[in-house]
């Protein structure tokens, strides 16, 4: 699903005009990346929570060259389900 069809789901889950969707994904987004640069966690209840997490630098290769490297140390949003997210994408099994 692209961003798009994200926002027309919105629009019909929700009622919300596409114009009001759109203003809210921003809002969703800005807020949990907000919240994650200062080291914040954002949970929402059977859904899930957002987190930033530090990777600090590592070996690796150039992929180019092959050459060894050291990639550099990144912080990175991580997003961890819920139990009832998780039951719900096994069902099938």
């Amino acid at each position: 699903m692209n961003k798009k069809e994200l926002l027309q789901a919105i629009s019909i889950e929700s009622g919300l005009s596409l114009k009001d969707s759109k203003i809210f994904l921003k809002a969703f987004t800005n807020v949990i990346v907000e919240d994650a640069k200062t080291g914040g966690k954002t949970s929402i209840p059977k859904f899930g929570s957002f987190f930033c997490r530090h990777k600090g630098p590592r070996p690796g290769r150039n992929m180019h060259t092959g050459a060894p490297m050291i990639i550099d140390e990144t912080n990175v949003l991580i997003f961890k389900p819920a139990d009832s997210i998780k039951k719900i994408l096994n069902s099938d099994k």
